[in-house]
């Protein structure tokens, strides 16, 4: 057996192991996390089921073959550090999951927003030896004279350049390291049905983890006006917060959007937590869905305008360069952000 089918038959083992409860860990975890307050049961049970279902398909497997990992073509030796972000539970999982496929030297700095989750799997991969040469810590500082061959991680156009000077500050990064950076912001949905299931699929995509992935649907392109199908959405909407437990909460500034909506005369569906608006401007507000009528022409004309923002475009249908609106919140593990392999970005 080569280097690389022993390394991915080991990955898949630990990763078995510690999503299936083998390794009491994951368990302290996702109570610590939910006792916190730091994300909700159902939101964290979602995500690690979507895990589940991505190793049952052979994600890891065909991640390697998808970025060309071999026993010549790997990560061994390198070091990259992880600067993990804590918007929605276990979003750095890719990230450390990819460094550790790739054979290289993992080092993560956690969120404090999410310190426990990912943490309980970065225990087990060291005790199972996959991580030999690295370490983790929700302290920057920790990292000091690290030098690392690259750094991963996700902001915006605001927050870079103070993390770039942070990581300058204490030597992070070696100075022909490289940095690989994802920045976009949101997603769109082509929404051209009306059927339950696809209404279902798009009040998923807008309401999981409250909005706050770059997956999630922020603005709707529709040769529907909210009109049309405010009230289903209305329905599903409240559905979706009962089969989640979640109570209708209040947004004083969705509030006064509303307000101003009504005064000048915006279409518009609010439902306190959630607010959905006839809008073809930059969604800036938490919580507020813009909703842009037209067919596939505005749609082009949106992701031109938008492009640097927008993660992924969903449809209903299958359409070339799209993904489905039933996949939003659930990507195969090898989903590319930003359009980044990160397996072939750690071992370029």
């Amino acid at each position: 057996m080569s280097w690389l089918e022993e390394h991915i038959t080991h990955v898949e083992e630990v990763v078995h192991i510690w999503l299936n409860g083998s390794d009491l860990g994951l368990e302290k975890a996702i109570q610590q996390t939910i006792d916190e307050g730091l994300f909700s049961k159902h939101d964290i049970l979602f995500q690690l089921n979507v895990f589940r279902k991505n190793l049952q398909s052979g994600d890891i497997h065909n991640w390697s073959k998808k970025a060309d990992l071999s026993s010549t073509n790997n990560g061994i030796g390198k070091k990259i550090l992880c600067l993990h972000a804590g918007n929605l539970p276990l979003v750095g999982f890719q990230d450390a999951l990819a460094v550790i496929l790739s054979g290289a030297d993992y080092y993560g700095k956690l969120s404090r927003k999410d310190p426990y989750l990912l943490s309980s799997f970065l225990r087990l991969v060291k005790e199972k030896e996959l991580i030999k040469n690295g370490f983790w810590s929700t302290e920057i500082g920790d990292f000091e004279n690290l030098e690392a061959d690259k750094i991963l991680f996700a902001g915006s156009d605001r927050s870079i350049e103070p993390v770039k000077k942070r990581i300058q500050e204490i030597r992070a990064l070696k100075e022909v390291g490289e940095y690989v950076i994802r920045k976009a912001k949101f997603s769109i949905a082509y929404f051209d049905s009306k059927e339950l299931e696809d209404i279902r699929n798009l009040v998923e995509s807008i309401l999981r983890y409250d909005g706050k992935g770059c997956r999630s649907v922020a603005m709707v392109v529709s040769p529907y006006s909210l009109q049309d199908l405010k009230d289903i959405i209305a329905d599903q909407v409240r559905l979706f917060w009962s089969e989640n437990e979640i109570a209708l909460g209040e947004s004083g500034r969705l509030y006064y959007q509303q307000a101003y909506n009504d005064a000048i005369g915006v279409d518009q569906l609010y439902m306190g937590s959630v607010l959905i608006q006839h809008s073809e401007e930059f969604p800036e507000l938490d919580g507020c869905i813009h909703w842009v009528e037209g067919g596939v022409d505005t749609l082009k004309k949106i992701e031109a305008r938008f492009s640097d923002s927008i993660q992924s475009v969903y449809s209903c249908t299958a359409r070339v360069g799209y993904e489905e609106i039933g996949k939003t919140q659930s990507p195969s593990l090898y989903w590319e952000p930003d359009g980044i392999d990160v397996v072939s970005s750690i071992i370029k």
